[in-house]
């Protein structure tokens, strides 16, 4: 996350003391003091962020701990370093683009709208009837809009819906999960995170991870009230608790009541081979989070980016940042 300013960085720190202390806590002045230090020094020695500095238990932690968990800010950081932003910012954060390079591992149709001059265009696509449309640079879950079309009427609501926000949007064939996959939560398209590293013919594969939403939600984000829990790379199988980013563990989901610890995720040989293939397929890219969900077409592609790494060390409880440098700098 860029450093927004003083007020805007006074603003996230007192957004994390609602999040993350009790009542009595934060009627603690002396804490609050102690604290808004402790987390100001941390954002300029380990570029964390104050909902980071929580959510890592760095309250907990002495200076060496904290040395070894990974920022967001020291990932885009690092990954800038070895691959141009100008090409992530192209080929990543601009979602039609992305798909456009990758449309095979997609296996669904989308179109970019612009504005008013594309509603012949998307009158047409929405004769799918089943549609997501996505903000064409947005994250973490947020702006997305679910439509089910019918007739003419629902169509012209979606599309105002599109145009009273700013902004181009990504319109996709609303992917249909798996029955293997939607055992965990039947609203959202429960995901799998592979985090990939190429370098020439070295393939390989960080810490994934499992998301699955809440009842009733459509997205899996963490940033969005959904769970996540480490998988073994080598096998395949959930090898954590599940968590949430309000640091509440789950031995089990607590809508659908399956257990996180143990649980294998269906082909996961499979979804190797099409993570690699992918990766090779923008082998420009050293690094890339990709997410995919599991259909009756097999594992589809959602996005790629360069994503965070909380997930991961929340739920293996120790930092990631050694694992990830010698993963991106292809350190024996």
């Amino acid at each position: 996350m860029v450093f927004a300013g003083i007020g805007g960085f006074e603003r996230q720190i007192n957004a994390a003391f609602s999040q993350f202390l009790s009542k009595g806590e934060r009627q603690d002045i002396n804490l609050l003091r102690r604290l808004r230090k402790d987390i100001k020094q941390c954002y300029y020695r380990y570029k964390t962020t104050p909902s980071e500095y929580f959510l890592f238990k760095f309250r907990e932690k002495s200076a060496e701990e904290r040395s070894t968990y990974l920022s967001d800010s020291a990932i885009m950081s690092i990954a800038a370093k070895t691959i141009s932003r100008r090409l992530h910012d192209e080929e990543l954060e601009n979602k039609y683009n992305f798909y456009k390079l990758n449309h095979p591992f997609f296996k669904r149709d989308a179109i970019l709208i612009s504005g008013e001059g594309d509603k012949h265009l998307f009158n047409e696509f929405a004769l799918r009837k089943n549609l997501i449309a996505k903000p064409n640079t947005g994250s973490v879950g947020s702006g997305i809009m679910v439509f089910h079309l019918q007739d003419d009427v629902d169509r012209e609501e979606a599309w105002k819906k599109m145009m009273a926000a700013e902004g181009e949007w990504i319109v996709e064939e609303l992917v249909v999960q798996n029955k293997e996959m939607a055992i965990w939560n039947e609203s959202s398209v429960n995901t799998i995170r592979i985090n990939s590293f190429l370098h020439g013919d070295k393939f390989e594969i960080l810490c994934p991870f499992i998301r699955t939403g809440r009842k009733g939600s459509f997205v899996d984000n963490g940033g969005q009230g959904g769970l996540f829990a480490s998988i073994d790379s080598l096998t395949g199988n959930i090898c954590t608790v599940g968590m949430d980013e309000y640091q509440r563990e789950y031995e089990k989901h607590p809508d659908s009541g399956i257990t996180f610890p143990g649980w294998q995720v269906p082909y996961w040989e499979d979804l190797l081979k099409t993570a690699e293939a992918v990766h090779r397929n923008m082998s420009n890219h050293i690094y890339v989070s990709w997410d995919f969900a599991l259909t009756d077409k097999g594992w589809v592609l959602i996005e790629g980016n360069w994503g965070e790494f909380v997930a991961q060390q929340l739920t293996n409880k120790r930092g990631f940042k050694a694992d990830f440098l010698k993963c991106i700098y292809n350190r024996q």
